[in-house]
């Protein structure tokens, strides 16, 4: 019988670490209220499984940066692409925007006064872009 209610407790640990259902559906399954799921989650009820659900929660993590890290080349390659179009269409304004802004935190920074400066206000072209990577060397410099 005590085999059950360690079953149980690994369910309800690893439920709460994949955070892909709510504390009253994981109440429902485990025939527990959705209060002792909340206080379980927080850490004020069993303690001693709060540990447990953080660590496996960054495991979930991890493993998902792995999956990703797969595919980050690829993905990023074909957002610079569609960001240097020739068409300077909104999607393209936001793949450079997104690759800039996200991918780019540790380079050199396009400060928002110069581009004002060269740009009028404009949204960021295809143009900027090229100017920015050909003065920070860029693959385009």
């Amino acid at each position: 019988m005590r085999k059950k209610s360690n079953d149980n407790t690994d369910r309800l640990v690893d439920m709460l670490a994949r955070g892909d259902r709510t504390y009253a559906q994981i109440a429902e399954e485990l025939g527990l209220s959705e209060e002792v799921v909340a206080k379980v989650a927080r850490g004020e009820m069993r303690p001693e499984l709060y540990a447990r659900i953080q660590a496996a929660e960054q495991a979930f993590i991890d493993e998902a940066r792995r999956m990703g890290a797969r595919f980050a080349k690829a993905l990023l390659t074909k957002h610079i692409r569609a960001g240097m179009a020739e068409d300077d269409s909104e999607g393209a304004r936001k793949c450079r925007e997104y690759v800039l802004t996200t991918f780019l935190k540790g380079a050199p920074r396009i400060e928002a006064g110069d581009l004002a400066k060269t740009r009028g206000g404009r949204p960021l072209t295809r143009k900027d872009m090229a100017r920015w990577a050909k003065k920070n060397g860029g693959p385009d410099s």
